[in-house]
């Protein structure tokens, strides 16, 4: 089947920046610190790779490119779940008891953002490809949700970001914010936009990468060792030496103030 010449040369492009992200993980041994997100890079390349595959032998159009694209979506986006939940559990796992908490805050949300969004809109679903973009977006706003949630406990307990996970998690937003948009533009105007939103979505996943390039560009930090928490009779004694020094004052006040 006949290609342009730009087709080609976008495929190679896009697979030459996904591989050279992919190269530059392996020699700076991003696995050791995010093995799911360094396994999620190398699944993107084989996927892209059996998309072009299939989209340049079978034509844009054919079921079974259709097939194709959407398994290896699916696969994907486990995989992107499980590069959230690393992501959190890095910035949050350290404090056992915030993570507890954190974590099944995290869960309920993330269950209720999807379903929110599949039920709120499955019901305009026409066509397949229709009903799997709702869903799709339902994924994208419950990932998009517990990033920030994440971002905000770290904001409240004063947790250190490091510029490692800090980029990663950007990119991810940034993809699932933009995916978001084009798949609400893509319900709206189905046929008209459908190709837009092609083109989006893979745009946008490119300026992803380029995020994670630059996220993993330097040598990474070593990884810190966990924060030392004062011990229970400590915080207990260091309480009540603050509770006599409060009533200390709050007497001296009061003797004042007469």
């Amino acid at each position: 089947m006949h290609f342009t010449t730009e087709a080609l040369i976008r495929a190679v492009a896009v697979l030459a920046i996904e591989g050279t992200v992919c190269a530059v993980a392996a020699r700076r041994g991003l696995f050791q610190y995010f093995p799911v997100f360094t396994i999620y890079l190398y699944m993107v390349v084989v996927s892209d790779a059996l998309r072009f595959g299939v989209s340049f032998t079978r034509g844009q159009a054919s079921l079974l490119e259709f097939v194709a694209y959407w398994s290896t979506q699916a696969i994907l986006t486990l995989l992107r779940f499980g590069v959230i939940y690393e992501i959190c559990r890095r910035l949050l796992g350290r404090y056992v008891g915030i993570w507890k908490a954190c974590s099944a805050i995290l869960f309920t949300v993330t269950a209720g953002l999807v379903l929110f969004a599949t039920m709120a809109n499955i019901r305009h679903g026409q066509y397949a490809a229709r009903v799997i973009l709702t869903i799709d977006r339902g994924v994208e706003l419950g990932m998009l949700g517990v990033l920030l949630i994440a971002f905000s406990f770290c904001r409240y307990y004063r947790i250190h970001i490091d510029r490692l996970t800090g980029l990663i998690a950007l990119g991810f937003g940034f993809y699932s914010a933009i995916n978001i948009l084009s798949n609400t533009f893509s319900d709206r105007w189905f046929r008209a936009f459908l190709p837009v939103w092609t083109e989006v979505r893979g745009d946008s996943f490119l300026l992803a990468e380029v995020i994670w390039f630059a996220a993993i560009w330097k040598p990474l930090p070593a990884p810190a060792p966990p924060p030392k928490l004062v011990e229970y009779q400590d915080y207990a004694e260091m309480a009540a030496s603050v509770n006599v020094r409060l009533r200390q004052i709050n007497h001296w006040l009061e003797e004042v103030l007469r």
